[in-house]
């Protein structure tokens, strides 16, 4: 099923979801590493393939996000607590935002930096001083802690309430114990 339903997320969500979550978790090593890291070859490789893949996911999650606009996402359960439900919705939100974000500042910083958006021109010398980087940077930490609470309500969820990662796709996922 390609399109979503009132209680499921229809393929293309789902490979849109997995595919920047992936991509996503890819990236906060990376930028852990590079952070960290003397200059070298290999920081300046991995700094333009954390480039690459940025680039990469703006165009994802640009796809992705009109594709919600012209797709509905599965209902809410009703049930849920109505803080829950905000609290489902700001995340969602949040995590949205924060991607382009995260993928503009970045951007921003190579404009910025004169390097243009090619990633094999980049090292980190030439963005060590751009500015949009300490946006990078602290909305960086936001998303760390965003995509935690994310995951925390799945998992929470999937354990005590329903099999919420069916929705996206894993059906085979273990599901609260007292599950029929």
């Amino acid at each position: 099923m390609l399109k979503s339903s009132s209680q499921t997320y229809g393929r293309v969500s789902q490979i849109f979801h997995w595919t920047v979550a992936l991509l996503v978790l890819s990236m906060l090593p990376m930028g852990i590493l590079i952070s960290r890291m003397d200059d070298s070859t290999f920081r300046t490789l991995l700094y333009q393939t954390h480039v690459a893949i940025g680039i990469f996911i703006l165009v994802i999650e640009a796809a992705r996000l009109l594709w919600r606009i012209s797709e509905p996402t599965p209902d809410i359960p009703e049930d849920m607590p109505r803080w829950n439900q905000l609290a489902y919705r700001g995340t969602h939100y949040g995590l949205h935002l924060l991607t382009l974000i995260m993928a503009g500042s970045g951007i921003a910083a190579l404009l910025a930096s004169g390097t243009g958006l090619f990633p094999w021109n980049v090292t980190p010398a030439s963005v060590h001083h751009a500015a949009p980087l300490r946006v990078h940077d602290i909305v960086s930490k936001l998303y760390i802690l965003l995509f935690l609470a994310h995951f925390g309500g799945v998992l929470l969820h999937q354990f005590t309430k329903s099999d919420v990662l069916s929705r996206m796709g894993w059906r085979w996922w273990p599901t609260r114990i007292n599950n029929p």
